[in-house]
């Protein structure tokens, strides 16, 4: 029996039992269910409504603007949606308790979801990779990137395995006032 062991629950989600393990914030499933998958359907309604959203936003102000301009439209209708959120959120990185950088993730939703939103041709790789980043350094699971540049608005789901441990010191930055 391991530590793991000890501090285990089992959890009935959707139809199915799951073991979470609290120390590491990862289920286990008897049907091999990915952490994607079930970060999908522990945040399933909060993600719905993130989409509806971001569609909202770009059917109704359309394409070609710029980035700042999409967040403040996102935030206006995610107060309408009466959804938690924090805009330019900063994130630091600390090493031997100094702060070595810092970041500002465009949205963060309820405390859950990083929102980073781009009005750029395509989405690359180094877009995803910042995302990535910035989910290392918030400690969050879940992100989604949206670009809002083209005819039809365009999003990629990111998931961080939770359990992953971070090479760097990094924390959300507090607020000092």
């Amino acid at each position: 029996m391991t530590l793991l062991d000890t501090y285990k629950t089992d959890i009935y989600i959707h139809g199915a039992w799951y073991r979470f393990y609290p120390l590491c914030s990862k289920f286990i499933s008897a049907f091999f269910l990915t952490d994607k998958l079930l970060l999908k359907l522990i945040f399933k309604q909060l993600l719905d409504k993130v989409l509806q959203a971001a569609f909202t936003v770009h059917s109704s102000i359309g394409s070609g603007l710029l980035e700042s301009v999409y967040q403040k439209d996102l935030e206006v209708e995610l107060e309408f949606l009466n959804i938690p959120f924090a805009s330019q959120v900063p994130l630091r990185v600390f090493h031997r308790n100094r702060m070595v950088g810092d970041f500002f993730a465009d949205i963060i939703v309820d405390g859950k979801i990083i929102l980073e939103l781009k009005a750029v041709k395509s989405i690359n790789s180094v877009a995803e990779a910042h995302l990535l980043n910035y989910l290392s350094i918030s400690g969050l699971s879940v992100s989604h990137l949206f670009n809002f540049r083209n005819t039809s608005l365009s999003w990629k789901r990111m998931v961080q395995d939770a359990c992953a441990s971070s090479k760097q010191s990094a924390r959300p930055a507090q607020d000092s006032g």
